[in-house]
């Protein structure tokens, strides 16, 4: 059930920035929802409790958004890319303890992931924040 309703969280929020957000929220959006698609092709392939799919895709997520924070100037997009490479070092916990439950490892992901999720809301504000203040800074 709180899979259903972060989904549906996740597609508001992913909505709202390709409507309401700047080339930096639909550049995420895309990266975003890539992920939310391929991580059910990709769970499948893991290592003992190692989920390497689940790895692979996360991975590609936090590089992509990194590489959009360096090149725009939003705020949230800095607390995503950091709760993002949590998430990934979430997945490399198999590694270092060895004792680490799958079950631990996906609580883990699943609250970085609601955490994640209401940071997207927060790039939808911030987008509109951005268009205000430039509009406020034109006007005489």
């Amino acid at each position: 059930m709180l899979n259903l309703i972060v989904l549906t969280a996740n597609v508001i929020a992913l909505a709202l920035m390709g409507l309401r957000g700047g080339r930096p929220e639909r550049i995420a959006a895309v990266l975003i929802t890539a992920t939310i698609l391929s991580e059910p092709l990709v769970v499948g392939v893991q290592f003992g409790t190692w989920r390497v799919g689940i790895l692979a895709v996360n991975a590609l997520l936090l590089l992509g958004l990194w590489i959009l924070t360096e090149l725009s100037d939003r705020w949230w997009l800095i607390l995503a890319t950091a709760f993002q490479l949590l998430l990934v070092l979430s997945a490399l916990m198999p590694l270092v303890a060895g004792t680490f439950a799958i079950n631990t490892g996906v609580a883990v992901r699943l609250a970085l992931w609601i955490a994640i999720s209401g940071v997207l809301f927060l790039g939808v504000w911030e987008a509109s924040a951005a268009r205000r203040f430039a509009r406020e800074a034109r006007s005489p």
